[in-house]
């Protein structure tokens, strides 16, 4: 073989080469799906008269600087550190009020979700967050009294109603009542639909 015959048998090799690695890679993206790809745009939306759009800010959005705030995962396991009474019929209750969109499991400790007592806590409960870019990282629910109903109105607070309600269900503050009421499924349902970081307005 010639120097130069030679010379093109390598460059068409290489090119080959090369094309075929393009290829493989162009074909990637779809064996990642799902996989951080960076920061996405924050998306704008306004509520308008839809209800469910409306309740989402104002229980949720208007209490975390304005964007939507939630779990951006399918399951999120809980700790249960003080023996809740009827804990996993709790979470059945929540489960059942976010209709699949969002599942709660019992989980060990250090789950993204915590349940711890504190007998010197000012209140029967508290939730504290950590956020990150509107999507929940973890949350401790530290409980001090009337341990079944505190956790159940402070894992409504844990899975996105940030607020409290004044319509006589768990979610009032104070209240006697443990009822999930079709304001909350309502807000948490249409709440799952929105991409965490959404800025609701008027």
């Amino acid at each position: 073989m010639e120097r130069g015959e030679r010379g093109v048998f390598d460059f068409l090799y290489y090119f080959i080469l090369a094309a075929a690695v393009i290829f493989i890679a162009a074909g990637l993206p779809a064996c990642g799906k799902g996989l951080p790809t960076g920061p996405s745009k924050t998306e704008t939306i306004s509520a308008g008269s839809d209800p469910a759009l409306r309740a989402v800010k104002q229980y949720n959005a208007n209490h975390a600087g304005g964007r939507v705030t939630r779990w951006d995962r399918a399951t999120v396991g809980v700790y249960d550190a003080v023996g809740v009474p009827n804990f996993q019929g709790i979470l059945n209750d929540w489960n059942n009020a976010l209709g699949g969109k969002l599942v709660l499991v019992a989980g060990p400790a250090g789950s993204p979700i915590e349940i711890v007592g504190d007998s010197a806590l000012a209140y029967c409960g508290l939730a504290t967050y950590q956020v990150e870019e509107g999507r929940m990282e973890s949350v401790r629910i530290t409980i001090r009294c009337n341990r079944e109903q505190t956790a159940k109105h402070e894992l409504g607070h844990a899975v996105g109603f940030l607020a409290h309600a004044s319509d006589g269900g768990v979610m009032t503050n104070p209240s006697s009542s443990d009822v999930i009421t079709d304001l909350y499924v309502m807000t948490l349902r249409r709440l799952y639909d929105l991409a965490p970081g959404t800025i609701i307005t008027d």
